[in-house]
């Protein structure tokens, strides 16, 4: 019987330090793929080990520091570097502005003993960091290289020029995606199209998210596996916990928007969809769970269009606070200008909530029963909601038939995808 394949994973986010699903998916797959028999020894960010451990949440893995090298039978082995860069959302401004307020300890992460030695812009810190991955992985040996996104990718280059390991890249967003733009000049663009020219295979979390490496980054198809994503077991909040979250009259109809508050999201949409329904049923109220750079624009074309008493505004939820939304929610838009998969179309799904999607959303792909729309249009949006509202029956159709594929769509199944490519290059 052949050894099981030793798997150096890079990741960046982990709950419950996460800002958006790649912390959920990072967790999720590793797991899984340790029950498949992979083992697999993931490296993050220090500070994300540190919060971690001081929460008190159990992550499902043995977190391990720089002096802990040795192994844990049936479980993910995790490696901290330092690093400032504390979220794979961040472009060169956003670093910049966060390193300024990390130096003058006035973020919400604690200075640390190698706050001097962080790259002073973003490009700089990223190569830090795969420096660090390097060094710390000296004395390891591996079959394989498993990296998540563009921020990881330039440690997994490293680790290919200086050890000879070739790596996977896992793609869960695009910079075209994160920005609704295809400049090819960008710096973000070319490192991710030459991440995936050197990977010896790339992952997508889509068709969509395919065709968008074949058509703008010139990669091969056949290069490509897609893997989606999957649902999550977990314990549900209980009922009467989530029922005093928020009061809700029973004559109002609820629509929900949750995620970061971004461009990629599409959160203007959602707003301006409000401003079509409020003025033919003042009953329905719309509901923005996330915080994000568009916040302060989001607030102000919320007052512009006099919709302070429907479109309510709760910034990032807790789990709690979430599920409530989920439970008491009529029904959910996401109208995402770009999104690879979308993890909140599944959490919807699994609370039955009716929902209303952009048509540039991967999870269309796997989700049986919903409301297709352009993201860019609200008049189609707008009807959908007020015929929701009118028509009961069509609420229970989307309830029960958007659960078709949930039982085939796991994440024992995927990993077992994946599980086949390390086989493969090990």
């Amino acid at each position: 019987m052949s050894s099981p394949p030793k798997v150096l994973m890079l990741g960046w986010e982990y709950p419950p330090v996460f800002s958006g699903g790649l912390g959920v998916v990072t967790k999720n797959l590793a797991q899984a793929l340790v029950h498949q028999g992979a083992d697999i020894t993931l490296v993050l960010p220090q500070f994300i080990t540190h919060k971690i451990i001081r929460s008190g949440y159990d992550p499902g893995v043995k977190l391990l520091s720089f002096a802990d090298g040795f192994a844990y039978e049936n479980q993910v082995r995790t490696k901290r570097v330092p690093t400032f860069f504390y979220s794979p959302y961040l472009n060169a401004a956003g670093y910049k502005e966060a390193l300024i307020k990390h130096q003058n300890n006035k973020n919400p992460f604690e200075t640390d003993e190698n706050a001097s030695v962080y790259g002073q812009d973003l490009w700089a810190e990223i190569d830090r960091f795969a420096a660090e991955v390097v060094a710390l992985t000296e004395n390891n040996e591996f079959d394989l290289v498993h990296a998540h996104d563009w921020i990881t990718a330039e440690a997994a280059i490293q680790l290919k020029l200086q050890r000879n390991l070739n790596f996977i890249l896992h793609i869960h967003a695009t910079e075209v995606d994160r920005t609704g733009t295809t400049d090819k000049n960008s710096e973000v663009f070319k490192r991710e199209q030459y991440a995936m020219q050197q990977a010896i295979r790339v992952i997508t979390v889509s068709q969509y998210t395919k065709k968008i490496l074949v058509d703008q980054y010139g990669i091969d198809a056949e290069k490509i596996l897609v893997v989606y994503n999957a649902y999550e077991t977990k314990t549900p909040t209980p009922e009467y916990i989530k029922a005093r979250q928020f009061p809700k009259n029973k004559k109002e109809f609820w629509v929900l928007f949750i995620g970061r508050v971004t461009l990629q999201k599409g959160p203007e949409y959602f707003v301006e969809t409000a401003a079509k329904v409020v003025p033919h049923d003042a009953d329905v109220h719309f509901h923005i769970a996330g915080d994000g750079d568009m916040m302060p624009q989001i607030r102000q074309q919320i007052k512009d269009c006099g919709l302070e008493s429907n479109v309510h505004c709760h910034g990032f939820l807790p789990p709690a606070k979430r599920d409530a939304l989920y439970m008491l929610a009529d029904a959910c838009i996401i109208p995402s200008v770009s999104e690879p998969f979308g993890l909140t179309a599944i959490e919807v799904i699994d609370h039955c909530t009716p929902l209303i999607i952009s048509k540039n959303c991967g999870a269309n792909e796997i989700i049986g029963h919903k409301l297709e729309v352009d993201f860019f249009d609200t008049d189609q949006m707008a009807e959908y909601v007020l015929a929701l509202k009118k028509y009961p029956e069509l609420r229970r159709t989307l309830r029960t038939k958007a659960m078709d594929n949930k039982g085939r769509l796991t994440w024992e199944a995927q990993a077992s995808r994946i599980m086949e490519i390390y086989e493969n290059y090990s």
